[in-house]
């Protein structure tokens, strides 16, 4: 039987991959068993096989257009100082201004040669 909730001291709960959330309050803490691991820890690779890491330079690989709204990314657009979220292949940045979620098939590290 899961600990009963700081908050609202009831048992009930919903688990997810990482967190455990309970319904009435919506609090949400780790799950004890989950695997140890954090953003900084992920090892995502780019579309060539290269290992990247956090505030890395990246350029698109290939044309993409955006979700919810009409406009396209041009490829061989660089992206600077990338962030990594929870999924290994989400990657969190910034372009035009805006900021953006990619996946990491579509990028490459802006230091190599091909």
């Amino acid at each position: 039987m899961p600990p009963a909730c700081p908050q609202c001291h009831l048992k009930n709960t919903c688990a997810d991959e990482a967190m455990v959330i309970r319904p009435n309050c919506s609090f949400e803490r780790p799950r004890a068993d989950a695997a140890p691991g954090t953003p900084d820890q992920l090892e995502v690779k780019d579309a060539f096989g290269k290992v990247l890491v956090n505030s890395d330079t990246m350029i698109l690989v290939e044309k993409l257009r955006t979700k919810g709204s009409n406009i396209t990314l041009k490829a061989d657009t660089k992206i600077k100082n990338i962030r990594f979220k929870e999924s290994v292949r989400d990657i969190d940045c910034k372009m035009d201004g805006a900021c953006m979620m990619l996946k990491a098939m579509y990028v490459k590290k802006a230091n190599q040669l091909y």
